[in-house]
């Protein structure tokens, strides 16, 4: 209608600014717009007839004749407003229907990228599930399992929904850093990483006795709770064998007696003690007698055999307290805390009878002997380097003497006593 009305609107605006020539060639070609379209004569006489035939409403003095402009006034606002409505809702219109059109593409493409997470979670775990290594996921929170594959549940169990400190390090209660750091969120103020988060570790299962290295990353979970990612890989072969090579750093791998660098250790150790009591240290150097004949005749798995049954003998009859280590060969070194040297006279019999025993091979019977050097802390030395010494100083004066006894200097003032074995 706005668009109808425009034009008559526009003659009625111009008013007395439109010459009367003007004027009345527009006042023409309206008529014959409206009246007589097909008509090529457009002579006033002619036309006017055929207006006052058409009737009162084709009269031209009073329809083709300009009102005044303040009769089409009132024709004006609403014209307008009604052309502001209808583009204001057309605007609306088009607004409406891009924002429906980008919010049903924007759902659309939710749609994909959740379907694409989803897909995409499952393959992380099902990948997570075959990883040749136990993963598990530890609720920051509550400290719960919420993820295991079955690596882990194979390592250590029903995992899912247990503490993290039962399943994995069997205690009854969580360490105190993961407690405390459990309390505070992951990004809350004054909050550290918990201890197991901040370093791999080490730990053994209690069920299984199996040695695990575990190592802990803060990260958040699918549903975005904060979650402690860990993998654990057994390392228990690793373990027996750094425990293998620990022992036998400190073992002589034959009698598994310690050896010269345990024993170094030891007298300090046992040292240390007798200068804290103010008592006295006795050390034995001892070589065997006639055992080098007896491993070049039989061989050296006879003489092997023969060492480490030695050894067991001795070992039988020493205290707890006691040390008995091989230096290597035959030559064997024994510490004994003793609070007075008359001890010695009870001790030494003793050693000498499972020294001295014949042992019952499949070579048959075999029998050696002993010599043995003693020296004595504090009236022989007050270091671990000067009682070897002087011990194995005097258990080669034994030898010089025959063999088979023991030489002993009871006090520093005395001379050095050799003592044979009585058969």
């Amino acid at each position: 209608m706005t668009l109808c009305l425009a034009p008559y609107i526009g003659l009625a605006w111009a008013g007395e600014r439109v010459s009367p020539q003007s004027r009345w060639e527009h006042q023409v070609w309206f008529a014959g717009v409206i009246a007589v379209p097909e008509r090529g004569d457009y002579a006033p006489a002619g036309l006017d007839a055929e207006l006052q035939a058409a009737g009162p409403r084709w009269d031209g003095a009073g329809f083709l004749e300009p009102p005044d402009r303040a009769e089409w006034s009132w024709l004006l606002w609403p014209a307008i407003g009604l052309a502001l409505s209808t583009l204001i809702a057309v605007l609306v219109v088009v607004a409406l229907s891009r924002f429906n059109h980008k919010l049903k593409r924007e759902m659309a493409d939710k749609d994909i990228a959740r379907a694409a997470l989803n897909d995409a979670n499952a393959l992380f775990l099902n990948v997570l599930e075959d990883v040749d290594a136990a993963i598990y996921v530890i609720d920051a929170a509550s400290l719960n399992v919420l993820f295991a594959n079955s690596n882990a549940r194979a390592q250590f169990g029903d995992m899912l929904g247990h503490p993290c400190y039962r399943t994995l390090l069997d205690r009854p209660a969580a360490c105190a850093g993961c407690v405390h750091e459990a309390q505070t969120p992951l990004r809350g103020a004054g909050r550290v990483s918990p201890p197991c988060a901040v370093r791999d570790f080490e730990f053994s299962h209690a069920v299984s006795g199996c040695w695990f290295q575990a190592s802990h990353r803060e990260a958040l979970w699918m549903d975005g709770r904060a979650v402690l990612v860990g993998a654990a890989v057994d390392i228990t072969s690793r373990k027996r064998r750094e425990d293998e090579q620990e022992w036998l750093a400190g073992h002589d791998p034959l009698t598994a007696l310690p050896n010269r660098s345990l024993l170094a250790d030891r007298l300090k150790t046992t040292l240390a003690l007798a200068r804290r009591s103010q008592s006295m240290l006795a050390v034995l150097f001892l070589d065997l007698d006639g055992f080098k004949p007896i491993n070049d005749r039989y061989g050296h798995e006879v003489g092997d055999e023969l060492l480490t049954r030695l050894s067991r003998r001795l070992e039988r009859r020493l205290r707890a307290s006691d040390t008995l280590a091989r230096l290597g060969g035959d030559e064997f070194v024994i510490l004994i805390p003793i609070a007075r040297s008359e001890e010695l006279r009870e001790i030494l019999p003793r050693l000498a009878e499972d020294i001295r025993e014949p042992m019952v091979l499949r070579q048959g019977v075999i029998r050696v002997d002993g010599s043995i050097g003693i020296a004595l802390y504090p009236s022989d030395g007050d270091s671990a380097e000067a009682l070897l010494r002087q011990a194995d100083e005097f258990m080669y004066v034994v030898k010089q003497a025959g063999g088979s006894g023991y030489a002993l200097r009871e006090t520093a003032d005395a001379a050095l006593k050799v003592t044979h074995w009585q058969d």
